[in-house]
C-alpha cells in the first residue's frame, strides 16, 4: 500500500490528490451548507432546517458590495485549487500506477484531470447558485410577517444582522435592524418597516 501511494514518483500524484480531496469536500461542504462566514454570514450547519425551501438572496434582499464579490470570487478561486489538485493527483496516479504509463504521460494525463475537475467544480457552483436566482417578490411584501433572526441583530440600532423570512415556499435573507433590545439568533421576530437603505426595521414576535 506505501509503494501504491508514495513509491518513486507516485508522491508527485498522491499528495496531491489527497490533500485536494480532503480539503475539497471540507470546503464544498460549507458552501451547500450556508456554513461559510464569507458568503453567507453566518455559522457552520445554520442551512440545516431549511428542507425543500429555495434561497433567494437578491440584489433587493441583500445588497452587494465590490469587496464582498471580489471576497466570493478569491473563495472560488481557491475552491478551484482544491479541484485541480484532486483532479490531477488521481488522474495522474490511476494513469502512472493503473496504467502503467510513463511519468511524462501520467504527467499530460494530471493536468488534463486536474482541468476537468475544475471545469465539473465550475458546473456544480453554477446549479447552486442558479438555486438561489432571485425572484420577483418585492421586500415590501414582508412588512408585517413573522420571520427569524439569522444573524444577531444588535439593539437601538447600534448595527445590522440578518433575518429570514418564508414566502411561497422560498427562504429570502434581509438586512434587519431594531429600535429595542438585542435580538439574537432564532429568535421570532415581525418585520414593521421597510428603511431608506432596503433595510427592514424588526421587533420580537
Amino acid at each position: 500500500m506505501y509503494d501504491l501511494f508514495f513509491g518513486q514518483y507516485t508522491a508527485l500524484f498522491s499528495i496531491p490528490a489527497i490533500v485536494g480531496t480532503v480539503f475539497f469536500l471540507l470546503r464544498m461542504g460549507m458552501l451547500l451548507l450556508g456554513g461559510d462566514d464569507a458568503l453567507d454570514g453566518g455559522d457552520a450547519g445554520d442551512m440545516g432546517d431549511m428542507g425543500d425551501l429555495d434561497v433567494d438572496v437578491s440584489p433587493e434582499a441583500e445588497p452587494l458590495d465590490d469587496g464582498g464579490t471580489d471576497h466570493a470570487f478569491k473563495i472560488i478561486s481557491i475552491q478551484s485549487i482544491g479541484a485541480f489538485l484532486m483532479g490531477a493527483g488521481w488522474a495522474g496516479l490511476g494513469a502512472y500506477r493503473g496504467s502503467g504509463m510513463s511519468l511524462e504521460a501520467s504527467l499530460a494525463i494530471a493536468v488534463l484531470g486536474g482541468v476537468v475537475m475544475i471545469w465539473l467544480f465550475l458546473w456544480l457552483m453554477k446549479g447552486v447558485y442558479d438555486l438561489q436566482s432571485s425572484g420577483n417578490v418585492s421586500i415590501r411584501q414582508t412588512i408585517g410577517l413573522e420571520a427569524e433572526v439569522y444573524v444577531r441583530v444588535p439593539g437601538q440600532r447600534a448595527g445590522s444582522g440578518r433575518v429570514r423570512v418564508v414566502m411561497d415556499d422560498r427562504m429570502r435573507m434581509y438586512t434587519a435592524v431594531t429600535d429595542g433590545d438585542t435580538l439574537e439568533r432564532g429568535t421570532k421576530i415581525r418585520i414593521n418597516t421597510l428603511n431608506a437603505d432596503n433595510t427592514v426595521t424588526v421587533a420580537r414576535a
